[in-house]
């Protein structure tokens, strides 16, 4: 519905004044395109209008193609979302089954524990070392015999102190057996004794690398960093002071202990030249 027209607006006089007013827009536009030196405004041409329409037909289509091209990069980070979100599920998934399996009783009567557990339960160094075949069946007794000695004389050591905080008396360190007793007087104090020399005379703590490594366990790369030995030293000198125990039983040959010598940097070179 249009609006109302003001009162007058269908008069004689009205209709002349719009034309009036009219005719004097028509010649201030003249005047304001003479003075830019343009000719009087005509129609657009045929050949104008059509460049019009090409040149609207080529912001459309290059539009359109923007448009397109906004489309189908949201589309393919989509897809890659939904891809990622897929193989997150399906890892999620692996690691449940996994889980289960751990954690479900074994038909087999072997109990592995729980994943925690075995993971708290890793092999040491030196078992590592036995797994690699670097650690012949010499070498192997002496750590036994090394650890069991070792073991007992820290026991016998501690229930005697106990005794004497008690007032039980200090005639006997604690009971040891007749087998570690002989072994700790015939095999383990003379090659402890030995070790002891060797260090004063400048070389490698044998005996401290050897309690570390094979009785608490240790890491190489521990006794390495604690000892300030290169990467590997570890390693030699433990298998020369087990060698070493092994000649000093009489378990294995001499040779044997000068291959590996031979073979290997073992002593400490740097402190003996100085």
């Amino acid at each position: 519905m249009t609006a109302k027209k003001p009162k007058g607006w269908y008069g004689k006089a009205a209709k002349a004044d719009r034309r009036e007013k009219r005719a004097r827009r028509a010649r201030l536009e003249q005047v304001h395109r003479a003075k830019k030196g343009l000719g009087p405004r005509s129609a657009p041409s045929p050949e104008d209008r059509a460049a019009a329409a090409e040149r609207s037909a080529i912001a459309i289509a290059k539009a359109k193609a923007e448009a397109d091209e906004i489309g189908a990069r949201v589309e393919a980070k989509a897809a890659n979302g939904r891809e990622a979100r897929a193989r997150s599920v399906k890892e999620y998934d692996r690691q449940a089954r996994a889980l289960r399996r751990d954690l479900q009783p074994k038909l087999s009567g072997v109990d592995r524990g729980t994943p925690h557990t075995r993971r708290q339960h890793r092999k040491t160094s030196f078992e590592r070392l036995c797994d690699e075949r670097a650690v012949t069946g010499d070498m192997a007794q002496a750590a036994q015999e090394i650890e069991r000695v070792y073991l007992a004389i820290c026991g016998a050591v501690v229930i005697g102190g106990l005794g004497l905080e008690r007032g039980g008396g200090g005639g006997s360190a604690g009971p040891i057996s007749d087998g570690v007793a002989m072994a700790h007087a015939s095999r383990y104090k003379p090659w402890a004794d030995e070790m002891a020399r060797m260090r004063k005379g400048g070389d490698w703590p044998f005996l401290e690398i050897v309690i570390d490594v094979v009785v608490d366990g240790r890491t190489f790369r521990d006794v390495e960093t604690e000892k300030r030995m290169r990467n590997g030293a570890a390693r030699h000198a433990l298998c020369w002071a087990l060698l070493k125990y092994g000649v000093m039983a009489r378990w294995c040959d001499v040779s044997v202990l000068r291959e590996y010598e031979d073979r290997y940097d073992v002593h400490r070179r740097a402190l003996k030249a100085a």
